[in-house]
């Protein structure tokens, strides 16, 4: 939706609902696959030199707030933008990590704790659930004056990487003697284990069944406002390195038609997993599918979903979804563990198509498993490796964004 332009500041929703104000000669018909896609990104710090990375006359700094009267610099691309302009000049957007947020997702249904050396609380952060603190003198007790700090809400980013919100905690007294709900920000950081470590070890450590994250550190940023900050290596950026095995095999293959099915062979040996809950799921392409329990990770109940088998493996079956319309590649892998309704072995259909990682060439991310009847299940993978078929080209939209950085000068 566009909305007219004004020369005045207009009051917004809340960050979450942010609508802003784009030129007219920008405002696109967004159902077009050509049409630009517009993405809000809110910075919490706001530091001068950063108006640099939105220079005129690619965008425009329009002054905004929220109904809560917060005060945003908002800058928004113009009609005249030009991506390759942008690019030419070596800009650089600050708080923008692609696939980053997207990561950290993963961490959802885990929980970690930590304790300062010598403090009398103990914290713990359940992704996308809550945060909570409590005395606990030694973990054999049951823990006491057990605080909720806050519930998720949403993600967003930063300059340094990405932020998980966690909002309505318990409520707080303030020294003026009025109450609030406590709130935290988690933020997500790559660690000096894992950016300083080998490339190999990182690329293991965002492909493990249950990826690792540490609480490095808890501190009360404000009367009850907290700030908590998690290293991981899913909030790594896996840059690409120029001269590797993968870049000389596609360098190689480079001109040579391969059928879906011989592009999918490059990933057989490769593992990728999902965590849902309680099931965790492990995919070796070209393999099997596993569906296991992990307790204290060790592998507690496992059922195999289904076995490559070259007589299916090796068929070309091709369709589309009829949602998305985006091309697949469907392989069955049969003879699993027998079921316990049925008695019949499992199955599993598995969907492959085709999503851009260029950060990772010739990896593969395993989106979702679900039951469609008794012991029968689907399996959706993403790769790259598809992607280079005439069938699985798609026509993207071109992706801009749109930087919002909080206002702490004078009111507008």
């Amino acid at each position: 939706m566009c909305i007219r332009d004004s020369s005045s500041p207009m009051a917004l929703q809340p960050p979450a609902l942010l609508l802003l104000l784009l030129p007219m000669a920008a405002c696109v018909n967004h159902q077009s696959l050509a049409a630009p896609a517009y993405e809000v990104r809110m910075m919490n710090e706001s530091d001068p030199s950063q108006s640099r990375s939105w220079p005129a006359p690619h965008y425009q700094m329009k002054p905004m707030r929220t109904r809560e009267g917060e005060r945003y610099k908002c800058y928004t691309p113009t009609a005249q933008y030009d991506h390759k302009a942008m690019e030419a000049r070596g800009v650089q957007h600050p708080g923008y990590h692609p696939g980053l947020n997207q990561s950290v997702h993963r961490l959802f249904g885990s929980c970690h704790r930590w304790k300062a050396k010598g403090e009398f609380w103990r914290y713990e952060v359940c992704h996308g659930n809550k945060v909570l603190q409590y005395h606990q003198p030694n973990p054999s007790l049951e823990r006491t004056q057990v605080n909720v700090l806050g519930l998720y809400l949403k993600n967003t980013t930063d300059n340094q990487g990405p932020i998980h919100v966690y909002q309505a905690g318990d409520q707080c007294k303030l020294p003026s003697g009025k109450s609030k709900r406590r709130a935290v920000s988690v933020h997500f950081k790559c660690g000096k284990e894992w950016s300083m470590g080998p490339r190999n070890k990182l690329i293991q450590a965002h492909g493990a069944i249950k990826p690792g994250a540490r609480i490095a550190d808890m501190e009360e940023v404000g009367p009850c406002m907290y700030k908590m900050v998690v290293f991981s290596p899913l909030a790594c950026t896996l840059s690409k390195e120029p001269h590797t095995a993968e870049a000389e095999e596609g360098a190689a293959d480079q001109g040579t038609p391969k059928s879906p099915t011989e592009l999918i062979k490059r990933l057989h040996g490769n593992c990728v997993h999902l965590g849902l809950g309680w099931w965790s799921y492990e995919l070796c392409i070209g393999k099997h599918l596993r569906q296991m329990h992990l307790q204290n990770d060790k592998v507690e109940t496992e059922y195999v979903l289904g076995n490559y088998s070259s007589d299916t493996g090796g068929q070309e079956l091709l369709g589309e979804d009829h949602i998305s319309k985006l091309a697949y590649l469907e392989q069955t892998y049969q003879h699993g563990s027998p079921c316990d309704l049925s008695g019949e072995a499992r199955k599993v259909v598995i969907r492959f198509m085709c999503a851009q990682q260029k950060e990772v060439p010739h990896m593969a991310t395993l989106d979702l498993v679900k039951e469609t009847a008794t012991c029968t299940y689907l399996a959706l993978v993403s790769t790259p490796v598809l992607c280079p078929h005439k069938r699985f080209q798609i026509k993207t939209r071109e992706n801009r964004e749109i930087y919002c950085v909080r206002d702490h000068g004078d009111a507008f």
